[in-house]
């Protein structure tokens, strides 16, 4: 028995792969951008500013890369489920 709903799980996981791994693309990027770059010029008090461009940046690092590294492990997830519910699918025609 097929219904509207096992055809639309699959595309539903796709989805939200793409949209995780989007998200953890945006995380990592805003990991390097507020972390990487700077990581030699924080001080103690996990601060950075940059006299030349007239920034200041706190140590923001474990979070940015939290964010990231979630999302990335979602994005898995939801892959897998994909090519699980695809295969359920197929099954049962």
């Amino acid at each position: 028995m097929t219904t509207a709903h096992t055809r639309i799980k699959p595309a539903v996981h796709f989805t939200l792969a793409l949209t995780s791994l989007a998200l953890a693309g945006f995380f990592s990027f805003a990991w390097y951008e507020r972390y990487w770059k700077w990581r030699e010029c924080f001080n103690s008090e996990g601060r950075c500013y940059d006299p030349v461009d007239g920034i200041m940046v706190a140590q923001a690092g474990p979070v940015w890369g939290s964010l990231a590294l979630g999302f990335l492990v979602l994005a898995v997830v939801f892959v897998v489920r994909h090519q699980r519910s695809r295969r359920t699918v197929h099954r049962r025609h």
